[in-house]
C-alpha cells in the first residue's frame, strides 16, 4: 500500500508533538473505543493494520486519540534501519524519525 507521509525529526518541536500524541493509548481495536464503529471506521483502521503489517519491526500498534467522528493511529517501526513512529491520523500521516 503506498501511502505519502510527512517526514519529520524527532528533534524539532513539530516532530515532539507528534511523538507526544503517538504516545497516549486509547486501546488496540475500534471496539476499544466505539461501541459500534461504523462501516467506515473499519474500513479506515484496517488500512493503518495493513500498512502496519506491512513495515518492518513494527510494533505497539494502538489507537492513540478518537473522537465521535474519526479516530488517530500510532505504531513504532523501521524505515531504512531508522527507528520511527508513525502516527496515521484523518487528515494526515506522520513518520518521526526518532534518532534525528
Amino acid at each position: 500500500m503506498k501511502v505519502r507521509f510527512k517526514e519529520l525529526k524527532a528533534s524539532t518541536k513539530a516532530g515532539q508533538q507528534i511523538i507526544s500524541r503517538g504516545q497516549h493509548w486509547e486501546g488496540d481495536n475500534l471496539h476499544a473505543v466505539y461501541a459500534k464503529p461504523s462501516y467506515a471506521k473499519q474500513e479506515a483502521f484496517d488500512r493503518c493494520w495493513d500498512l502496519f503489517c506491512e513495515m518492518v519491526n513494527s510494533e505497539m500498534f494502538g489507537i492513540c486519540s478518537h473522537n465521535t467522528h474519526s479516530f488517530s493511529v500510532s505504531w513504532l517501526a523501521e524505515v531504512e534501519q531508522e527507528p520511527v513512529m508513525v502516527v496515521i491520523t484523518r487528515d494526515n500521516n506522520y513518520m518521526v524519525f526518532l534518532n534525528k
